[in-house]
């Protein structure tokens, strides 16, 4: 006690610091009722041990009421109640922020500080702001073993780092024989003598890399999908041996998967299957087909009475008869015989089957509702290789599609998940995809919570939608779980601009519509704006499910949409209206400046609308990330003004451009007129041609090159299409009439006559 009452003469509270701050943890003399302004420091009570006079009052029981002083309170008389000690919790978090790191946060405290200091190898980082020791785990367990438990007025929650975690530190070593190769030295050098190699680029490479270093199982999370693609079919590759693989996706990105794998793969149509086009019998693979041939028509009998033997007799007669007379022959015998005789081996041999030899099926395609529909039936295939786009949509641990596709997922030994947004996802979102990859990593979703969710109590709950700890999450998710190289660091690896095709399908009964169409567009009687609109009528459905999923997908990318049927438009305005997304639409020459000058300066306004049928404005829309261009241009001009809104010098990271491409509709001719040509496109092209002659990146075609285009084995790849330098419409009607959809039909019967080969500026 001190020596001196307080100013109104009675014996003043002991008391202990709790706020935050420099002075947390100190004792002092405050008045006991509260009418004077007594304050003193108590500097009298040793480390760990509270002011005797109410340490004795909690921890003896007196008695009788005359021996008690007049200054213990009123509660400490009652003989019945146990006083026990107030203690304050102080929180120490140990992190596995990199390989050679271990932080140490704990909360400010005049008595924990000075042990935490003491500790062997601890060092205080300046940047972090934080005490951090070597990644030893000598050096761990002393730390844990320094922080004293059995504190009286001090309880230490101390949170170790996962076991989990530590593994990673210390993997198990591999077998030390040089007779022995394992099999990721194996893949790894298969890999590098391949030609798939010189086709990736170096960050592509480091993924297949870490791929293959994790036996199959990955999650690849590239900005943007900036070559997102290309980098899992070669990871895919690698594993061909072990059977068919089973990619999935958004059923809107079925077909541009699959003409993706085509042309990167150099498979044929038949390899390649969408399950969603397949009715029943999913995976009926029947690699020999027969194919009856055309029987050759009977001669007339020459009597009645050999037409009558040749009638077919019932099964138990014609045994009864051959067990009579041994030397009997059956009629369908006799006629096979006659017609053998007669007509001559050749007509006898036009009864029997042909065999066709079918390539088996290498990939599946499947969108994720036809996959979680028919979760058994797959399953019972046991795929070993299994490819599934926009891992987002597996957030959701609650709902029955990511549950199903995850559930595959662990089963299927490699698992090869991919998201254009995992870099900026929420830890709480990505959990299902980390127990999905690994499902040893974080089996408890409370713990994962609290250590990396930063976990609040509100009105409505506990919410975790945070980030905490994130050192240690990016650590262990770059060591085990995902690879993902940001835009300005693929910057180097590519052009300006990157052009992506997307292939969208439109209804059947809206196909047959076209044909008619199309005969005159060989014609040169043709209306481009009529057709134009007719087109975007027919994908128009598609339009819209794309931008559905560019709206789940893209959250911090700023986007802009190039039309030019305004009806669509409208329909993508209504709907961003419903979800509340604010965008920008730029269709106005009077406050056209302005608009841009707001969106390129705007946190809020992600989306901008681009009105294509503008002309002659110059405007730049520098912050724009991805352009969805839903309508092509007439001429190669125009998509050429148009991407300049777009680009300009100083580009930190690669702009994205996707154009939706309708097959068998006005898209399929405009395409090959207005795509830009560049090497990587001319390269493709000479690849697909017949001949052996190459055309150089800086050469171009010359008006004596002819190229035909008859057939699909003689058609330009669809992904990388034929450059043009000319632009005008009349240039256009050539390429229609050389593209028609009939010269690509499979149905021989009905192809018109052969055109002549078509000379392309």
């Amino acid at each position: 006690m001190p020596i001196e009452n307080c100013r109104c003469g009675l014996p003043p509270y002991c008391l202990e610091v709790k706020t935050p701050g420099e002075n947390r943890g100190r004792w002092y003399w405050k008045c006991s009722t509260g009418t004077c302004r007594f304050f003193k420091w108590d500097n009298s009570a040793m480390p760990f041990i509270r002011h005797p006079t109410e340490a004795y009052a909690a921890a003896n029981t007196l008695g009788s009421l005359a021996r008690r002083p007049a200054s213990i309170p009123y509660y400490y008389r009652t003989p019945s109640k146990e006083i026990t000690l107030t203690r304050t919790t102080v929180k120490v978090v140990f992190s596995l922020v990199s390989a050679n790191r271990i932080t140490i946060r704990a909360q400010q405290n005049l008595t924990i500080d000075p042990l935490i200091s003491k500790i062997h190898g601890v060092e205080w980082d300046e940047d972090r702001q934080l005490w951090t020791i070597p990644t030893s785990m000598r050096i761990y367990n002393d730390a844990m073993r320094a922080l004293p438990t059995d504190l009286p007025n001090i309880h230490l929650d101390i949170e170790p780092i996962p076991k989990s975690l530590i593994d990673l530190l210390y993997p198990p070593k591999p077998v030390d024989d040089p007779d022995v190769i394992s099999e990721v030295e194996l893949k790894w050098t298969e890999f590098v003598e391949s030609p798939m190699r010189p086709r990736l680029n170096r960050f592509q490479q480091e993924g297949v890399r870490l791929g293959i270093e994790r036996k199959g199982r990955i999650f690849m999370g590239n900005e943007n999908g900036i070559g997102m693609k290309e980098q899992a079919l070669a990871l895919a590759d690698v594993y061909k041996n072990e059977g068919p693989v089973l990619l999935t996706c958004p059923g809107i990105l079925c077909s541009t998967w699959k003409e993706e794998i085509q042309n990167f793969l150099d498979l044929e149509d038949e390899e390649v299957c969408i399950l969603d086009n397949v009715m029943s019998g999913l995976f009926r693979e029947n690699h020999v087909t027969t194919k009856r041939k055309k029987a050759a028509p009977r001669k007339p009998a020459k009597d009645k009475e050999a037409a009558s033997l040749r009638v077919r007799l019932p099964y138990t007669k014609r045994m009864k008869m051959t067990m009579e007379n041994p030397d009997y022959v059956s009629s369908d015998d006799e006629s096979s015989e006659e017609g053998e005789q007669e007509n001559g081996p050749e007509v006898a041999d036009r009864d029997e089957d042909e065999v066709i030899i079918r390539k088996p099926i290498k990939f599946y395609v499947a969108s994720h509702k036809k996959i979680s529909n028919n979760r058994t039936k797959i399953a019972d295939q046991r795929f070993n290789v299994m490819i599934c786009d926009a891992g987002h949509y597996l957030k959701s641990k609650d709902q029955n599609l990511p549950k199903n596709l995850c559930s595959l997922l662990k089963k299927i030994p490699r698992a090869i998940v991919l998201s254009d947004t995992a870099i900026y996802s929420l830890p709480i979102d990505l959990y299902t995809l980390i127990d999905t990859i690994d499902k040893d990593l974080h089996k408890d979703l409370e713990l994962y919570t609290q250590r990396y969710c930063n976990p609040k109590s509100t009105v409505f709950g506990w919410t975790v939608n945070g980030r905490s700890n994130v050192e240690e999450f990016n650590f262990f998710m770059n060591k085990k779980i995902w690879y993902c190289p940001r835009s300005i660091e693929m910057k180097s690896e590519y052009s300006d601009t990157i052009r992506d095709k997307i292939v969208v399908t439109i209804k059947p009964q809206d196909k047959k519509e076209f044909q008619t169409h199309f005969m005159a567009l060989q014609s040169n009687e043709h209306d481009f704006d009529t057709y134009l609109k007719l087109t975007n009528d027919a994908k128009k459905d598609a339009i819209m499910e794309y931008i559905e999923y560019v709206i789940f997908t893209y959250k911090r990318p700023k986007i802009a949409i190039a039309y030019i049927d305004d009806s669509t438009m409208l329909a993508i305005q209504e709907t961003m209206m419903k979800k509340k997304i604010k965008s920008v639409h730029l269709k106005n020459l009077q406050d056209l400046e302005d608009n841009v000058e707001k969106y390129n300066v705007s946190r809020t306004e992600q989306y901008v609308f681009v009105d294509m049928k503008l002309e002659d404005i110059n405007i730049c829309l520098s912050t724009v990330d991805i352009v969805v261009m839903i309508d092509l241009p007439k001429t190669r001009e125009k998509l050429q003004d148009v991407e300049a809104h777009f680009e300009y010098s100083n580009r930190m990271t690669p702009l994205t451009i996707k154009y939706l491409i309708a097959p068998e509709t006005m898209d399929t001719y405009l395409w090959p007129a207005i795509m830009p040509d560049d090497a990587a496109v001319i390269k493709a092209f000479n690849n697909a041609l017949d001949d052996e002659e190459s055309i150089l990146p800086n050469e171009g075609l010359s008006n004596n090159d002819p190229i035909s285009l008859d057939d699909e084995d003689s058609a330009p790849p669809a992904d990388h299409d034929l450059p043009i330098d000319a632009a005008s419409p009349t240039d256009s009607v050539i390429i229609c009439a050389a593209y028609s959809p009939y010269n690509s039909s499979d149905d021989e019967d009905n192809l018109p006559d052969e055109p002549e080969p078509t000379n392309v500026l």
